[in-house]
């Protein structure tokens, strides 16, 4: 008993002789045994550990990632997936261990440690975007495709054409290990899981599946759409069904997401924005030389329902209405005996003279989309919205463009031309300018002629714009052509009496250009040399501009533009002559 009550009485000064001991070796320091990731920080201040950390954190993000897939090895730079990792945080919470301001606390923390380290996990995030790609890219590398068993009716008879597995890299797999990697700041090889992927249908069920698939023959789904009627064909019904296996019967039924598939793909071919009316002014009035036309969308949610419920269900052919909602568009044909055009407002004119082939192009096709355009009294003008997607697909081919600082070869280039001209229409008819950004050094096409300094406008979808406001209080028709190498955007609309007054440029911090540089291209013949860049001083510019409007100042503007130094640039070849 007197034992008991000896031990009770010591367990205090145990408890303190061991906590203060902690302290009096460690004190301000991490206690021993903590670890962030494989970064041991026992025995260090706070400092010294963030110090370790960053230390750590930059030989990892300067490092690469290896992913082993079987024979084949992938590497992906670190700092490719612009990794952030909380070392503050964590050196925060490893110098909380122990160091509360709750002494019970602290005393089961350290006892704790005698036994058992403790790793923690740093805080971590990457680009999702760049991850996805660099994963996406070696699946391409590494998946072989599944090819799946077809069922087709030919002359009212169901045949079966055998398919083959395929492999399939398991990318959430890898982008999980990828991402506990950066948890524990280490650079571990990874090895990635393969997975085959049978046909859905095997060979060895061929019979049932024929015997299943008759049901289907000769029978259709007819789709009613507003301006065409879809068919679902026998052999499109079966390209929709999947197998379904339940107590030892094999059948095949609608799969729902086949069925929305299809309905995205139905999408494509009955959605429509609709068409403005587009007109041109002959010199007295505006006419039409674009009919307006209707917009049409597709519920694709309730259609892919609708489609599922008539597969389900084939008896009698069935019919499906399909849901799709009509947008009128915001300016009718009609509208052409309203709009109260009747004269020029302004003009912006630009030269491009020397341009490339492709570059002509850009600024050809450009023009064309935005010429017959009505702006709305009071409604803004926005070239990107108007212009649309500028892409291969849209119809664009590359041609040089200015991006980040650099003149790359870029889908659209020259279309800025456009922006430049329509910029300067809208100036020269007084309007108000909402946005309007200098190009990053001075353009030499945007000078030709004689034309003004200053006066340009570069565009980027989608951060970049060109955006002014129709304010005149009567509608505004863009005519917009080419002429020789002549450029034109012509506002037409009726005159409330605005007079405009543009400055000539004040040109100010005038500086060299540095010297040419020289690259070398495999795509040029040895002993070639091609300019593809030309060499321009860097200035500050200063336009102003004031309109008037019955005697009074409605806008004085300054536009201005800090053009950088730019050289000239050359590309030397290096291939086969």
């Amino acid at each position: 008993m007197l034992k008991k009550i000896l031990l009770l009485a010591l367990l205090p000064i145990l408890f303190f002789e061991v906590y203060f001991g902690f302290l009096a070796i460690f004190g301000e320091k991490i206690l021993p045994k903590i670890a962030v990731g494989g970064i041991s920080l026992s025995g260090k201040t706070q400092v010294e550990a963030k110090e370790a950390l960053e230390k750590a954190v930059k030989s990892f993000s300067e490092g690469d990632l290896k992913i082993n897939v079987v024979d084949h090895t992938f590497e992906i730079p670190v700092s490719e997936l612009e990794p952030r990792l909380g070392v503050e945080k964590a050196v925060k919470e490893a110098y909380s261990i122990g160091h509360s301001t709750n002494l019970v606390k602290n005393f089961t923390q350290i006892l704790n440690l005698v036994k058992n380290p403790v790793k923690l996990k740093i805080d971590y995030s990457a680009n999702p975007i760049r991850l996805e790609e660099n994963l996406v890219n070696i699946a391409k590398k590494i998946d072989t495709g599944i090819a799946e068993s077809k069922l087709e009716v030919e002359k009212g008879k169901v045949e079966f054409q055998a398919g083959f597995a395929g492999q399939k890299l398991d990318v959430e797999l890898v982008k999980k290990q990828i991402l506990e990697n950066f948890s524990e700041i280490k650079l571990e090889p990874i090895n990635a899981t393969i997975s085959t992927v049978e046909p859905e249908i095997p060979e060895s069920l061929a019979e049932k599946a024929i015997a299943a698939a008759q049901k289907f023959v000769g029978n259709k789904v007819i789709l009613k759409g507003p301006d065409e009627d879809f068919e679902i064909s026998d052999n499109e019904i079966l390209s929709l069904a999947s197998p379904v296996f339940a107590n030892n019967e094999f059948s095949l039924t609608p799969n729902r997401d086949k069925v929305v598939r299809y309905t995205q793909n139905l999408a494509k071919k009955i959605d429509q924005v609709a068409i403005d009316a587009k007109f041109q002014f002959d010199g007295k009035k505006a006419t039409v030389f674009q009919p307006a036309d209707d917009g049409t969308k597709l519920d694709q949610e309730k259609a892919a329902q609708l489609v599922f419920d008539a597969l389900s269900s084939l008896e009698n052919s069935p019919q499906v209405n399909l849901p799709v909602s009509v947008t009128p568009p915001k300016i009718e044909t009609s509208d052409v005996n309203n709009l109260g055009i009747k004269e020029l407002l302004g003009r912006g004119v630009s030269n491009f003279a020397g341009s490339a082939q492709e570059r002509v192009h850009n600024i050809k096709l450009a023009t064309s989309r935005i010429n017959g355009t009505l702006i709305p009294p009071g409604q803004a003008f926005t070239f990107n919205q108007t212009i649309g997607e500028i892409s291969v697909a849209t119809g664009y081919t590359s041609a040089y463009i200015i991006s980040k600082g650099r003149t790359i070869l870029g889908e659209g280039g020259g279309v800025c031309q456009v922006s430049t001209t329509a910029f300067r229409a809208a100036v020269n008819s007084g309007l108000e300018i909402v946005r309007r950004v200098a190009h990053a050094y001075r353009v030499r096409y945007y000078e030709q002629a004689g034309h003004k300094v200053g006066l340009d406008a570069t565009i980027f979808i989608p951060t970049v714009d060109l955006q002014f406001r129709n304010d005149t209080g009567n509608y505004i028709l863009i005519q917009a052509y080419t002429r020789a190498n002549e450029l034109y955007f012509d506002f037409y609309g009726a005159s409330d009496g605005r007079i405009v007054e543009v400055s000539k440029p004040v040109v100010a911090n005038v500086r060299p250009p540095p010297p040419p540089i020289y690259e070398e291209d495999s795509t040029i013949p040895k002993g070639v040399t091609k300019q593809i860049d030309f060499q321009a001083t860097g200035a500050t510019v200063e336009v102003r501009r004031t309109v008037y409007k019955n005697g009074q100042v409605l806008y004085s503007d300054v536009f201005k533009s800090n053009y950088r130094p730019w050289q000239a640039k050359f590309l030397k070849g290096t291939g086969p002559s």
